[in-house]
């Protein structure tokens, strides 16, 4: 595939022919050199952003902390499809919302007890000093107690749990 850049008027007409069924995706991919899943993703963003999806980006977008919160809460509940999320919230990417999804710590146990959740939490709160991370889980006893409360309380944790019958 060639490293050519498009710009949003040929994009635009790249899509154009495609939407009208004039050639194929793949066939569209191969005649202008480009991976079937840049077509895909053009697409995506035109459908959510219109013509100035196929801009290209020339400085980065910033976030609110609101947006990437809701945006990985939507993510961990398994509702919606990873591209539904970065279309809902205009999102550049897939990979800009997996960066703000991140594995801090994790205990491997016997059984999912109390002292198995706290020295995850205790270890998570060592990995990221001073920082309010957020923790998902499901509805089990262990995260529902009054001393897990407590404990996300003092360190200013928000807590996000799946719904009822959708176990992580």
């Amino acid at each position: 595939m060639s490293q050519r850049k498009y710009s949003a008027l040929e994009k635009l007409a790249i899509l154009q022919e495609v939407s009208h069924g004039e050639i194929g995706f793949l066939a569209a991919a191969k005649k202008y050199g480009i991976n079937k899943t840049t077509l895909m993703r053009w697409q995506r963003r035109h459908k959510s952003c219109g013509d100035e999806g196929l801009e290209r980006r020339t400085r980065l977008r910033s976030y609110s902390a609101e947006l990437k919160l809701r945006a990985v809460k939507d993510y961990l509940e398994g509702e919606l499809s990873q591209y539904q999320i970065i279309e809902k919230y205009k999102i550049a990417s897939t990979r800009q919302l997996f960066n703000w999804v991140n594995i801090v710590s994790y205990v491997l146990g016997r059984s999912n007890n109390n002292p198995l959740v706290f020295q995850t939490l205790r270890q998570a709160l060592q990995a990221a000093p001073r920082s309010s991370p957020m923790l998902h889980s499901d509805r089990g006893y262990q995260y529902t107690s009054l001393g897990f409360k407590k404990l996300l309380d003092e360190n200013n944790m928000i807590q996000s749990m799946s719904r009822v019958g959708r176990c992580i």
